[in-house]
């Protein structure tokens, strides 16, 4: 069993068979864990990509298969796995401070968005004592894309075309979606 697996397991959410209760669960249960993280809740993030008048980095933490089913439009993969983690996080911290732009990082539901907000932040504190100037405010999606696309908000393919179905990530996971929400993988 994988680490996620066991996870749910842990969390009880191999029993559940409500998505919005399951969701609440790992919700919860982020909370308490990655409780050092900001989150954006998808109504405000909607706000934000709407009225433009925040400059944002969207930060896609999803594997590639993942990301080219659908993603937020703007988004900029980053594969939570590769090799070359650190390098590209540093790459979008400078590319953020540049564009005095706030960093915006999501996934399925949360997790590995939470996991990356962490890695940013952490790479920010180090840069506070050598790089002066104001920096980025990294956010996890609240929820990720479960919540975003349960509430009909808008995605884009790997061709950039409108999409409505998200990556179930795997069969356990896609349990929190709705099926008509879930790709078919």
């Amino acid at each position: 069993m994988s680490d996620v697996d066991l996870l749910l397991e842990e969390l009880g959410l191999l029993k559940m068979t409500d998505c919005a209760e399951m969701l609440a669960a790992m919700l919860k249960w982020l909370g308490e864990n990655y409780h050092d993280v900001k989150n954006v809740d998808t109504k405000t993030l909607q706000c934000w990509l709407e009225e433009n008048k925040r400059k944002l980095l969207l930060l896609d933490t999803r594997n590639k298969a993942e990301f080219d089913i659908s993603h937020l439009q703007w988004g900029v993969h980053v594969d939570p796995e590769g090799d070359q983690l650190q390098e590209v996080l540093k790459k979008s911290i400078q590319e953020a401070k540049q564009q005095k732009a706030d960093i915006i990082c999501y996934c399925f539901v949360g997790y590995r968005g939470s996991i990356i907000a962490q890695s940013v932040n952490k790479l920010l504190s180090a840069e506070t004592e050598h790089s002066p100037g104001p920096l980025p405010q990294v956010f996890n999606l609240e929820g990720g894309l479960v919540k975003w696309v349960t509430e009909r908000k808008p995605l884009v393919d790997g061709n950039g075309q409108s999409a409505h179905v998200i990556h179930p990530y795997d069969a356990q996971w896609g349990r929190m979606l709705e099926e008509e929400l879930r790709a078919k993988i």
